[in-house]
């Protein structure tokens, strides 16, 4: 059996119910994970509507635990009802017709071939403007990012995919472990990546699935291209992140450095863009320290 695994935090009610709509007939079940959103009760109030005609579960914390952690509670419920298939969605992530039996075909078929397929992914597409998002190919060990955009019916073997529309069965994941908690947010999906790599997995981008996958952070533009423009304290566990990425032996040494490099560069580009530069470079400079000092979990200081 099939189960979604959805967290939500400080979602729109509108685009979850879209979600809902599009993914309910797909799936076996739905495990949702309200993760200390402000609008909470709204939010589960919302869901409890489905909950006693489907096979809808709904789990709630009373803060934000952390992305990996919500995920986790997701998954380790779904295993609980006998999932054997475990996809993830953010709440801003809206699949298309077929979208779950084109995933599984094509991981059936790939196994078949004997390639060792550990996760098989979508092919995500920007509502605003309808472009594809370009799939992650390393190269030079990471410290270059190839951008490689699916066409036709060819798959891409991956170096790293985002965790939205990611199918992944139970027996990759008792192998190579759940995600990791301690990063909180931001690259979660790349390290829990690299570790599937790491056990001689593939990861697997589709052009036969697709999904629509809103972008929440506003875009800024510079020197002709675009970047998120993430909250402070976003910037935070993004620089700290990519300091602990140099911990992991399985996360590539030269993709560590690149990121490195670019969180820099972003660093810089939003301080410059910014009307609150201050929040974004005492967060940035914390995130950094705790980064080199080996600090996980979430972030214990509130700046107004």
């Amino acid at each position: 059996m099939i189960f979604a695994i959805i967290v939500t935090y400080n979602s729109e009610l509108n685009l979850l119910i879209d979600q809902f709509n599009s993914i309910i007939d797909q799936v076996g079940g739905i495990v949702y994970v309200e993760n200390g959103s402000e609008n909470q009760s709204v939010i589960t109030e919302c869901l409890a509507q489905y909950s006693n005609s489907f096979n809808v579960h709904i789990l709630s914390n009373k803060e934000n635990m952390g992305l990996g952690y919500a995920q986790n509670q997701g998954i380790k419920e779904a295993f609980k009802n006998e999932a054997d298939h475990i996809l993830l969605l953010d709440h801003d992530s809206v699949v298309e017709p077929r979208f779950v039996y084109n995933l599984l075909e094509v991981e059936q078929v790939l196994l078949k071939e004997n390639i060792r397929v550990g996760a098989v992914a979508p092919t995500a597409y920007n509502p605003d403007n309808n472009k594809l998002f370009p799939v992650s190919v390393w190269i030079l060990n990471g410290l270059w990012v190839k951008k490689i955009v699916p066409c036709q019916n060819q798959h891409v073997f991956a170096s790293f995919i985002m965790a939205s529309g990611t199918l992944v069965r139970k027996e990759v994941l008792d192998d190579v472990g759940l995600m990791d908690e301690g990063l909180f947010v931001d690259i979660i999906d790349l390290e829990w990546g690299c570790r599937i790599k790491s056990k001689n997995y593939q990861l697997v981008v589709t052009p036969l699935a697709k999904m629509m996958h809103k972008i929440g952070d506003s875009r800024i533009s510079f020197l002709g291209r675009n970047m998120s423009n993430h909250s402070p304290i976003r910037r935070y566990y993004l620089s700290r992140n990519c300091l602990l990425s140099f911990r992991y032996k399985h996360i590539p040494v030269g993709f560590s450095i690149g990121g490195f490099g670019r969180t820099i560069l972003r660093f810089l580009v939003v301080l410059l863009k910014s009307t609150e530069r201050k929040k974004y470079w005492t967060y940035c400079l914390l995130g950094f320290r705790d980064g080199l000092l080996g600090r996980y979990g979430k972030c214990t200081i509130s700046l107004k």
